[in-house]
């Protein structure tokens, strides 16, 4: 029986477009086609047929099949490129390989590079492995901000779990975040996947990661669907990006060279930050435009989502959910019941204050109320943010000082009047309109709101990540009076307040040299809808009656 194809594979598929292989073995096989392949040392063609009359090695360690993999590769719409090692220098080898990678979905490693065991062992044995070139490639990624990426280590060679021990001990020494799975055969390290595969040129060995060459293409598929795509939004998310792949001509039609003087037109009167701004806002809008019409949120369809949560939901009973999370006492739904409320299958309804993310969750009562707490503060913050500062690091567009941002500063005496309260750090959202942000040739005062950390962790403005840890914020009071008038110098020629990055922060400096940390940016229309609240505040129209009459009417 044939399985279905899952949706991640799916997604996989249409996203993925470029694969880079490195082998050292690639051009010693036999089925070697000239014309397909490319080598990293610029061999001839005369040699690689030469290769051809040499015994082949061994089919069930490292040989590699390249026409096997390249065409596979090309049955799925993604183009491969296989590179070996020549008797230069690892780091040449490594530049090509950066160059490449940096543009490839996936990259697929050989473990023993034999071209260097001739070469001189200051570096360590370490080196004469791919494990050299795997740290290059992850040096680079975080150096330019990191990406998403899948890199396949596929050898015939060496004791699988030593390999995963190798990999884990240098990437441990080198960057935080590295988690090692359960089946010690993939680790993930901040945006990237490894996964370890083993060579057979036969048939795979039943319970093991060994993959013959017909069917790796499928298999890093595969790999890559359940690293990027598990999940409904991140298939969404992914299938979106490949909307923007494939239609990339529209955008380009849309956005032509006979529209350049009316660009340079605008930025003559404006300034370069508003023109800079206006093409970002087209080019986002027109983006937008692209993923709407290719429907990719098909993932949210009525079969997709009741197919999710069931599987979510399995077999378990007495359901708890929480009216907040402050609230040790719970109340329970039937399997059948949860279903109902997570997919409006029938009038079954809670009270639309009380989270259902719990209803998803398995474990114990107090870990599934915390974790359900933690999805709807990050999702509270995906949702009301453009721009976060846990995301957005030095390698990011600099932050402006404008209508919606986001800042942290440390508390005065002053301030913690203004908040009427004893807080360590004050928050503060800018509410300075877009067109008093732009043309700024002196310094100028911009209006912050102060905001508190809430109360209560169910009753808040605003979710913001702070210390690695996101927090609830609320407004103080949307009150003219209640803003603070600080003042800060524009860029000279940007003519707009800029952030500065200094120790892993973007920083924002007023006139009394008082720093502010820049958390993220509100999403324009939630930063309009709190600047409405506050002239609409302002805007109350005071009038002289009878007290009694004036509570008695209130509602």
């Amino acid at each position: 029986m044939t399985l279905a194809t899952p949706p991640s594979y799916s997604a996989a598929e249409r996203f993925l477009q470029t694969v880079v292989v490195v082998d050292d073995n690639a051009y010693t096989s036999t089925d070697t086609s000239p014309g397909l392949v490319a080598s990293l040392g610029g061999e001839s063609i005369d040699e690689f047929e030469a290769a051809e009359d040499q015994e082949p090695a061994n089919p069930d360690s490292e040989s590699f099949e390249t026409v096997v993999i390249v065409e596979g590769f090309a049955d799925l719409g993604m183009n491969c490129a296989v590179l070996a090692p020549g008797a230069g220098e690892e780091g040449e080898d490594a530049a090509r390989l950066i160059k490449l990678a940096t543009r490839a979905d996936v990259v697929i490693l050989d473990w023993v590079i034999r071209s260097w065991e001739d070469m001189s062992a200051t570096h360590g044995s370490r080196d004469r492995t791919t494990l050299g070139l795997l740290l290059e490639v992850l040096r680079h990624d975080a150096s330019s901000g990191s990406r998403a990426r899948l890199v396949c280590i596929y050898t015939g060679k060496g004791d699988a779990a030593a390999v995963i021990d190798e990999v884990e001990e240098a990437l441990t020494n080198e960057f935080q975040d590295v988690r090692v799975h359960d089946d010690r055969a993939r680790i993930d390290v901040g945006g990237v996947r490894i996964v370890l595969l083993r060579k057979h040129r036969e048939v795979p060995i039943p319970g093991s990661e060994t993959v013959i060459a017909a069917d790796l293409p499928s298999r890093v598929v595969r790999e890559f669907g359940q690293f990027a795509a598990d999940g409904l939004l991140p298939e969404i998310a992914l299938d979106s990006l490949s909307a923007v792949r494939d239609q990339a001509h529209k955008l380009l039609r849309r956005f032509n060279g006979d529209l350049d003087p009316a660009l340079i037109s605008h930025r003559s009167t404006t300034t370069p930050a508003v023109a800079e701004q206006l093409v970002l806002s087209l080019i986002g809008d027109e983006l937008g435009a692209i993923v709407a019409a290719a429907d990719t949120v098909s993932a949210l369809r009525d079969d997709r989502v009741e197919s999710y949560v069931r599987t979510r939901l399995g077999g378990r009973s007495d359901i708890p959910y929480w009216k907040n999370r402050a609230t040790t006492s719970t109340s329970k739904l039937t399997n059948d019941d949860a279903f109902d409320v997570l997919t409006r299958k029938s009038g079954k309804t809670l009270d639309s204050k009380i989270s259902r993310s719990s209803l998803l969750l398995d474990g114990e009562y107090a870990t599934v109320r915390s974790r359900a707490y933690d999805i709807d503060l990050r999702f509270s913050a995906l949702s009301s943010l453009s721009r976060d500062r846990n995301f957005d690091g030095e390698h990011s567009p600099v932050p402006e000082l404008r209508l919606g941002a986001l800042l942290c500063a440390p508390g005065t005496p002053s301030d913690d009047a203004i908040l009427g309260d004893n807080l360590p750090t004050d928050y503060w959202v800018c509410m300075q309109p877009l067109c008093d942000s732009v043309r700024l040739t002196q310094p100028a005062q911009f209006p912050l709101l102060p905001l508190r950390r809430s109360k209560s962790e169910d009753r808040f403005d605003f979710v913001v990540m702070d210390n690695d840890a996101y927090v609830t914020v609320e407004a103080v009071a949307l009150k003219l009076s209640e803003m603070a008038l600080t003042t800060f110098a524009p860029d000279p020629q940007l003519q707009v307040v800029i952030a500065s990055w200094k120790e892993g922060l973007w920083l924002f400096k007023d006139q009394q040299n008082r720093e502010y940390r820049w958390l993220g940016d509100l999403r324009i229309d939630k930063a309009h809808k709190v600047l409405h609240s506050v002239v609409t505040t302002a805007g109350r129209i005071g009038i002289d009656e009878y007290e009694y009459y004036r509570h008695a009417s209130e509602r």
